[in-house]
Formats: structure tokens, C-alpha cells, sequence
């Protein structure tokens, strides 16, 4: 029996973090940062995943007053501390959780190694599928240090210019390494695949690190497979980055010639 979401926990161990490190978020960023870490996966998937368990957080009650009325935290003119009764709570969690779901918070808002660091964290031995519906060219470029990554898969709100952008940097890494960019005609959440082991979500993109609370998860081994699986088809039906926008008008027929009375 889970006894909590995984948002819900991702959220105390965030604040754990925060507070070893001798600051306190504030309320606005926890809630924040709550938002961010829950599944957007399909209720499908998730269910599949095993991870469509019920909320305690109800749509009428914000999170932090329900860890408030749970006396897991506490708020003052500091910010947001866990209480006894949260620290005993997440490290029971943590016991539990340490062989199926590992928690990393990598970074806090202001932390001016964030980037670097979550970088670093990138780096795996096995090609994998970067799914980042914001990134942009200083990103990409970044990619450099993160060799493994040979595919990645954009959004669609990205600009004909982002696009040409990030085409061009992927040219750049040729004949060294070679890098496919395509764009999803709809896509929300942020990941790290590789073709084995387990898939890194993403809290944020990668180009609003250090500009927010962001953490990066190591997904199950059940969940991983959920969606390494589903995101295989969204790349799939992805159009690839150098390809133009489909033009109704090209593939229109001739006219039909008039027809000539007698």
C-alpha cells in the first residue's frame, strides 16, 4: 500500500533537501514545485505504470495546507521547514522507496552550479532520447558533454528560427557524433531515455534550471518501460526538424478543367 503520491513525497523531499542545506523554501515555491512533479503522463499509462493512486490533495486545498492540517511541515517568516512528524514520515518513505524509486533533488532556485551539476547528471553509457518540448540552442549545445544522446524530441511551440537553431548545432556535432531533432505535435513532460535502464524525469526544462526549484527522478523499472515504450511512438509520428510545415496547396490536383456546353 503506497502511502503517499509520488508527488506528494517528491514535494518532503524536496523541503528535506532545502533544509540540510540550511535554507527554507517558500510556500510559493513548494507549491510550485508540487505542480511540477505531478505525472502528465495519459491516466492510462499511469494506471499501467501502477502510479494512478488516489490524491489526498484535493482539487479544493492547496498543498501546502494539507501538509499543514498532516502537521508534516511548518511555515514561519523563514519559509517552509518539515516537522517531526515530516521527518520521521520521509525517512519511513525513503526505506521503502530506496529500492524501486531513487530521488535526487538536484538543485534549488538561485543555485548557480544547478546547471552544471544536472548536466553532469545527464551523462549515461546507453544512446538515449532527450524529451524537452522548450530547449533551445545554448542547450544544445550543451549537449556536447552529454554523449549518449543521439535523439532528441521537441514541442511544437518551438519558432520555424528555434527549430533551424537547433538544426544547425546538431550539423555542427557532424561527422563526430550524429544527433536527430524532431518535433511532437504535442508534447508536455521532460525526459532522459536511454534504450536500457531506468529514464530520468525532468522537472523543468533544461533552460529554466537555476531559475526554479527543479529536481530530477529516477523513474522504477516499471515505470521506465511505461514510458520508454510510449515515447518510442511519439517519435515515431514526429516530423523531423529539417522537414518544412506540409502545404495543403502543394498537393492539390490541377483544377478541373471547365465544362463546355454544346
Amino acid at each position: 500500500m503506497e502511502l503517499l503520491p509520488l508527488e506528494a513525497h517528491r514535494t518532503l523531499a524536496y523541503i528535506a533537501a532545502v533544509n540540510r542545506g540550511g535554507a527554507h523554501p517558500s510556500p510559493l515555491a513548494v507549491t510550485e514545485f508540487y505542480e511540477s512533479a505531478r505525472p502528465k503522463l495519459s491516466t492510462l499509462a499511469a494506471y499501467a505504470a501502477g502510479l494512478a493512486k488516489f490524491d489526498p490533495v484535493g482539487s479544493t486545498e492547496m498543498p501546502i495546507a494539507y501538509f499543514l492540517r498532516m502537521d508534516w511541515i511548518r511555515v514561519d517568516s523563514a519559509g517552509v521547514s518539515l516537522t517531526k512528524t515530516g521527518q520521521a514520515l520521509i525517512r519511513a518513505l525513503d526505506i521503502k522507496e530506496q529500492d524501486q524509486e531513487v530521488i535526487e533533488v538536484v538543485l534549488d532556485e538561485g543555485d548557480r552550479f544547478a546547471y552544471a551539476r544536472a548536466i553532469a547528471f545527464l551523462r549515461t553509457d546507453s544512446p538515449s532520447l532527450l524529451v524537452d518540448p522548450y530547449l533551445r540552442l545554448e542547450q544544445m549545445i550543451d549537449l556536447d558533454r552529454v554523449r549518449a544522446i543521439e535523439r532528441v524530441l521537441v514541442g511544437p511551440r518551438l519558432s520555424a528560427e528555434v527549430l533551424a537553431d537547433l538544426r544547425n548545432a546538431a550539423e555542427m556535432y557532424k561527422p563526430q557524433r550524429n544527433i536527430e531533432v524532431r518535433q511532437a505535435s504535442s508534447l508536455h513532460d521532460r525526459f532522459l531515455i536511454p534504450e536500457s535502464g531506468r529514464v530520468l524525469m525532468l522537472g523543468g526544462s533544461l533552460n529554466t534550471f537555476s531559475r526554479a526549484p527543479i529536481a530530477i527522478t529516477t523513474l522504477s523499472d516499471q515505470f521506465s518501460d511505461v514510458v520508454r515504450e510510449r515515447y518510442e511512438e511519439v517519435w515515431s509520428t514526429a516530423q523531423a526538424a529539417e522537414e518544412p510545415a506540409s502545404d495543403p496547396a502543394s498537393h492539390a490536383g490541377p483544377a478541373d478543367a471547365p465544362t463546355v456546353g454544346a
